[in-house]
C-alpha cells in the first residue's frame, strides 16, 4: 500500500482555553516559549537524548509528567493545543526541576513536520475525543492517513498507543489499524494507565482499553 507522503493539515475543532487564564499561568506560558516549546531547540533536545516519546493531546498531563520523572534519561514531547494543559505541565517542569520534557502547543500535523523520521521510538495517544455523533466522525484523530504518518515517525519495531473508553472508538481503531496491516501488528490489547480520563471512565461504568501496535 503507497501512502500520500504530504503531511495531512487537520481542520482543528473546540476551544484552546477551557477556562481563562490568571496572570500568573500567563506569564508562565510566555517563560515556556523560550525555554520549553519544543520549535525553539529540536534538533538539539532531539539528538540529547537516546530514545524519544512523543505524547499527542496530553490533557492535563498527568501521564506525561509521570513518564518524565520515571524515565529521565529519555526526551519526552507533549503537544496540547488546550492552554490549560499546557500550563500544568509547566508549572510541574519548573516545580520539579524536569529537563527532559519539550510541548508543541500548535495542531499535530504541524509538529510532524518538524520530526525526522525514523526518531520515535513511542507515541502515545491516550483518550482523543471520541466525536461520538455520527455526523462528527470525521472528525476523529485516529483515522488510518494519520496513523501512516505517526508510523513514518516511529524506529523500526517503535511502538503506537492508543485507549479509548468509547466502545465505537475502540472499534474504530481497530478498523482504521486493520487498513495498514503492512505497517503495523497488533502486539496486545490491555488496560491504559490510571489516568484521571481513565478514572472518570471508570465512575461513569466505561471500560477503557489500550491497543499497543509495533511498528514493521
Amino acid at each position: 500500500m503507497t501512502t500520500d507522503p504530504t503531511p495531512l493539515r487537520r481542520r482543528l475543532w473546540g476551544r484552546s482555553i477551557s477556562h481563562p487564564l490568571s496572570q500568573g499561568q500567563k506569564d508562565l506560558l510566555e517563560r515556556g516559549k523560550d525555554q520549553w516549546h519544543f520549535q525553539n531547540d529540536g534538533d538539539s533536545f532531539l539528538s540529547a537524548f537516546p530514545k524519544k516519546i512523543l505524547e499527542i493531546g496530553f490533557g492535563d498531563g498527568e501521564h506525561l509528567i509521570h513518564q518524565a520523572k520515571k524515565h529521565s534519561n529519555t526526551g519526552f514531547i507533549g503537544c496540547e493545543r488546550f492552554l490549560n494543559g499546557v500550563v500544568k505541565v509547566l508549572d510541574a517542569i519548573e516545580k520539579d526541576t524536569i529537563t527532559n520534557i519539550r510541548l508543541f502547543s500548535d495542531d499535530v500535523t504541524i509538529l510532524l513536520e518538524h520530526l525526522p523520521d525514523h526518531s520515535l521510538s513511542t507515541i502515545y495517544v491516550l483518550f482523543p475525543d471520541p466525536w461520538p455523533k455520527k455526523r462528527h466522525k470525521k472528525r476523529r484523530l485516529l483515522n488510518s492517513p494519520f496513523i501512516a504518518q505517526l508510523h513514518k515517525k516511529l524506529t523500526p519495531a517503535g511502538s503506537l498507543i492508543m485507549a479509548s473508553d468509547d466502545t465505537d472508538y475502540q472499534e474504530f481503531i481497530q478498523e482504521e489499524t486493520a487498513k495498514l496491516q503492512e505497517l503495523f501488528t497488533l502486539k496486545e490489547i490491555t488496560d491504559p494507565p490510571r489516568t484521571k480520563y481513565c478514572r472518570k471512565a471508570d465512575r461513569e461504568g466505561r471500560t477503557s482499553k489500550m491497543f499497543v501496535y509495533e511498528a514493521t
